[in-house]
């Protein structure tokens, strides 16, 4: 979430590349950063999936549940558990529901938003060509980086999901 936001704003500033400590990346890799990332971000869920599914012991994962959401750490702190509600989705759909108080929903939220920006973002559009030409590109790109933001949420809801069944 931080590049994300560092590269809107670096995006404002008419800037076209980004400092990480010495490492100085081009925005226009920032797309491809962010499905590193989602790859990343998909094993490490299917690996964490699997531990949380391992854990049998009540008391352990009650534990376990009661010092992640008691943490300091900012996307834990205040979870809720994720209820899977038979019916009750759009559409009538059988889903797992979020608390409107739920601290991680509304990161992923944010996070979800700021990824859209800064994809549409990162690569300038070229200063020639006609108007339809921009708002293709345009148009490619929102529709891209929806595609990611909607497939880091799913993961992401995997993770909850996963985490939530360690609540007693």
């Amino acid at each position: 979430m931080v590049l994300a936001i560092s590269v809107i704003v670096v995006r404002t500033t008419r800037k076209t590349e980004i400092a990480v400590g010495k490492l100085v990346l081009p925005l226009r890799w920032f797309p491809s950063i962010m499905v590193a990332y989602t790859g990343a971000h998909a094993f490490l869920t299917f690996m964490y999936v699997e531990k949380v599914a391992a854990v049998e012991k009540f008391n352990v994962r009650r534990e376990a549940w009661f010092r992640l959401t008691n943490s300091t750490a900012f996307i834990f702190s205040n979870m809720r558990k994720r209820v899977y509600s038979v019916g009750g989705g759009p559409f009538g759909l059988s889903t797992y529901l979020i608390d409107g108080w739920d601290r991680a929903a509304w990161v992923s939220i944010s996070f979800s938003v700021l990824l859209i920006i800064a994809i549409v973002l990162s690569v300038p559009l070229p200063a020639t060509g006609s108007h339809n030409l921009r708002f293709r590109q345009i148009s490619v790109r929102l529709l891209l980086a929806t595609a990611l933001a909607f497939t880091n949420w799913w993961i992401g809801s995997q993770w909850a999901i996963a985490t939530s069944r360690l609540a007693p």
